[in-house]
């Protein structure tokens, strides 16, 4: 069967869909990142994938699953959940043919089918069912649940309509109050599989910088007459960030919308629906005019409402008050002439003809270029050797991926630090793979065997002479590069193998706690053979070292203060930077994340000819240019204190004076920009402390308060760090073979190690996995090392996942109990 794919749901070759059929799991590898994520923040949907994976199980062709479980489900569904609330407000036949067909072939619902966005669309399908049967509190719970495994995003929407249902309907309010309470209660037991690791581990978040006001802003695509028009900004090519014109041929759609509230003013049910066209017409603009800014508000306050950093996710509501709205004014129309059904049943065809007319990229058209990756595929399938794929820039709809050879994007490797400090600028990120002399260890030792180059796709990608011939310039430069063993040509799709990559573990022959920056990347050291775990990363990793006898201190342009200070406990930490905006406050102070790196350095080297790799503690950066100050609160700490600043040293400072619990001034002129550690001051009961700056730009990264003695262990413990010299390394090379059990259980086996030693295990690092109990540091700032004795077997697990058992067990025992009253309340009125 023809493949069919789209961005955000990319082709599952048979081994991969297969993958699926499965337990939950709390850590996995993802389509976009191989070296795989923490789950529950997603695992919510795991029944929905459970039946793709059944699909691959029993043969069936993943075209076919797609069709048959998501684009098929979504137009079925959505026709008739709302011709079932139609019918409920007494609308005629030809009254709810229209209200179907709007809200089953809007923009909106034909944008997240064609980008592949399934679940979505089917629970945007199933809420009018929801409301349907709101009275009917068994079937309203089950409608909810199966929402919930959709998409868990949607019961927010679900909340915004019940509670105004409720507000209008307040003589009822006991019944919808008891009825929320128990669906809530259903609800938390149904998803106990993902809420109880989460609830005894990490509890989900969302990734790093979504939680900021900026990205309101950024992805506030539609304006106010996009939302007025019904009209998918996106509408009809379906690329992220290209906006369209709202199309003149759909003001007729508004006018029907509002016409029931002139032509039925006393109706409740118009009172209500139209309530929520106008609320969801001002929440789909999100940041834009009017009002710009009470959407970034709502989003930084209102608990949930992160969820819709992409606020176009509030069409839901608009389609479905437009589709009931018209559906009301289509049985008052109707009556004055009895052609206008067949007129609004043209125009609304008429509405969607760019659909009709293959102007879409995703499901809705044929993929480009398929025998080219489906050779791909079956060259890759032949290949039964482990190691990862790199798709660039990012994985196509058909790129091949399976648990044998996972894939990442490029743009993924772009979100871990080593990679991110390769970048030259700030136009070409992806230049990190050419320009970083170290880019191919760092593949290597993240088990990265190809390179995949996706083919220009001629309905998404610019077409311009230049960036045609820059992608094949590229291509050519990253296949003459020392690590790049083999290029093959599939058409315009190119696959580069490496020299060398390792297995998942493998065992360094040295390992290194580095005091400093990670620019130790650009010397001559061999990664593969040198564990680096650099402990300014966060606060907390060099407090490990005593349990990696085999490491030794490396100080890379820092001092002894630096390194004592790296052993404060995370606690004592204080970063001026949380209390600070993006933007300059009535302070002048800013800030910048550690997840700002490459913008951060592209700034100090634009502005002011500046550079530095230093870390942040992950605790960001505050930024003073001029002169300004600003007042921090210091931590208690129960009596003789000393009171300690790391701050940015560089050509262009000037001094920063502290004053109040503690006094100094400090020059912050030098001949390179790098991050030190400096004694403020020792005080008795420290409450707050004044950092006021003079010169072009000076840098605080943090403060810390500890009690006098503790500060004198942490030196004298410096002292011995530094002067420590580790036992010989193993004579000879170690041994390894392993057993996946599952992505989150492994069992490996160790041989011909005659040292302590670090087990390297090449996944992206997370301190829930656990090696005997113990927890890993994090290696080269991206993946996980262990310090193992010697020789031995070693059980890998990943801590979160045994909960997953006990929360399936109550997942399970919720919906059979669900079931049984629920037959039972059946059985009893019938």
């Amino acid at each position: 069967m023809f493949p069919i794919a789209a961005h955000d749901f990319p082709y599952l070759f048979p081994a991969l869909a297969a993958s699926n059929f499965s337990l939950p799991y709390t850590w996995s590898p993802a389509s976009h990142d191989a070296l795989g994520v923490f789950t529950t923040s997603t695992l919510w949907d795991w029944p929905y994938g459970l039946l793709y994976g059944l699909g691959a199980k029993i043969g069936l062709d993943f075209t076919l699953s797609i069709f048959l479980l998501g684009i098929l489900p979504a137009f079925i569904i959505s026709w008739f959940a709302m011709g079932k609330l139609l019918k409920s407000y007494s609308l005629s036949t030809s009254a709810r043919l229209i209200g179907q067909s709007l809200f089953a072939t809007n923009t909106f619902i034909l944008m997240l089918i064609d980008g592949g966005q399934l679940s979505l669309a089917i629970a945007y399908s199933l809420i009018p069912l929801a409301i349907y049967y709101i009275s009917a509190r068994s079937r309203f719970i089950l409608v909810t649940l199966t929402i919930s495994f959709l998409d868990i995003r949607f019961l927010y929407l679900l909340v915004i309509l019940a509670s105004f249902h409720t507000i209008l309907n307040l003589r009822q309010f006991k019944y919808y109050l008891i009825t929320g309470l128990i669906t809530g209660l259903v609800l938390v037991g149904a998803h106990s599989y993902w809420m109880l690791p989460s609830l005894f581990t990490k509890a989900p978040s969302l990734p790093t910088g979504y939680t900021r006001q900026s990205q309101v802003s950024s992805l506030s695509f539609a304006s106010l007459t996009h939302a007025i028009f019904l009209i998918q900004p996106h509408w009809p090519k379906n690329i992220f960030g290209h906006i369209s014109s709202p199309s003149p041929y759909f003001f007729l759609l508004p006018i029907l919308a509002f016409l029931p509230l002139v032509v039925f003013p006393r109706n409740n049910r118009i009172f209500y629906w139209t309530g929520i066209a106008l609320l969801s017409l001002f929440l789909v603009k999100g940041s834009q005019p009017p009002f710009p800014q009470v959407y970034p508000w709502l989003f930084s306050h209102i608990p949930g409402f992160s969820l819709f950093r992409d606020p176009v996710k509030f069409f839901t509501l608009l389609a479905l008050s437009y589709s009931v709205l018209i559906a009301f004014s289509s049985q008052y129309l109707f009556q004055k002439n009895r052609l206008l059904p067949g007129l609004i049943v043209i125009y609304l065809l008429f509405l969607i003809t760019p659909i009709l007319r293959g102007q879409a990229t995703g499901l809705f058209s044929k993929v480009r270029n398929p025998d080219s990756y489906l050779q791909l595929a079956r060259f890759l399938e032949s290949d039964p050797n482990p190691g990862g794929i790199v798709w660039i820039p990012s994985k196509p709809p058909l790129g091949y991926s399976s648990p044998t050879h996972p894939s990442t994007d490029a743009l993924t490797l772009l979100n871990k630090r080593p990679f991110s400090t390769g970048v030259v600028g700030s136009y070409d990120l992806l230049n990190f793979l050419r320009e970083a002399s170290y880019s191919g260890q760092l593949l290597d030792i993240a088990s990265v065997k190809y390179l995949g180059f996706a083919a220009i796709d001629p309905l998404r990608d610019s077409l311009k002479p230049q960036d045609v011939k820059y992608r094949q310039v590229f291509t050519n430069q990253l296949s003459r590069l020392p690590w790049v063993k083999s290029r093959l040509d599939f058409g315009p799709v190119t696959l580069l193998e490496t020299k060398t990559h390792q297995n998942l573990f493998f065992v360094p022959a040295s390992t290194s706690f580095i005091i400093g920056s990670d620019d130790i990347y650009q010397s001559d050291i061999d990664l593969t053979k040198t564990a680096l775990v650099f402990a300014e990363e966060k606060p907390g990793i060099l407090s490990q070292i005593s349990q990696f006898p085999q490491s030794k201190l490396l100080l890379n342009r820092k001092r002894q203060i630096d390194v004592a200070a790296a052993l404060i406990s995370p606690k004592d930490f204080i970063f001026p930077a949380q209390q600070l905006n993006f933007d300059p406050d009535h302070t002048g102070w800013w800030k910048r994340e550690t997840s700002d790196l490459i913008s951060w350095r592209d700034f100090l080297q634009q502005k002011y000819s500046l550079d530095n790799l230093d870390f942040d503690f992950g605790g960001g950066w505050a930024v003073s240019e001029g002169n300004n100050s600003l007042t921090v609160n210091l931590n208690s700490c129960g009596g003789d204190c000393v009171v300690l600043a790391r701050f940015m040293v560089s050509p262009q400072g000037g001094k920063i004076e502290f004053s109040g619990s503690a006094q100094k001034t400090i020059a912050t002129t030098s001949d390179r920009a790098e991050f030190l550690w400096f004694e403020i001051g020792q005080v008795s009961s420290p409450t707050s402390i004044t950092i006021a700056t003079e010169g072009h730009i000076n840098v605080v990264n943090a403060l810390a308060v500890i009690p006098i003695s503790l500060w004198q262990q942490f030196q004298s413990q410096a002292d011995r760090l530094i002067n420590y010299l580790p036992p010989p390394p193993s004579s000879t090379q170690p041994e390894i073979s392993y057993v996946k059990h599952n992505p989150t259980s492994y069992t490996v086996n160790v041989k011909k190690l005659s040292a302590p030693a670090t087990l390297a295990f090449s996944q992206n690092y997370d301190s829930f996995w656990r090696l005997d109990n113990k927890a890993p540091v994090p290696l080269y700032s991206f993946i996980n090392g262990f310090s193992i004795p010697g020789s031995g077997e070693y059980i890998i697990s990943f801590s979160p996942q045994r909960y997953v058992l006990p929360g399936l067990i109550i997942s399970s025992l919720t919906l059979i109990t669900f079931s049984v009253i629920s037959f039972l309340s059946w059985k009893r009125v019938h």
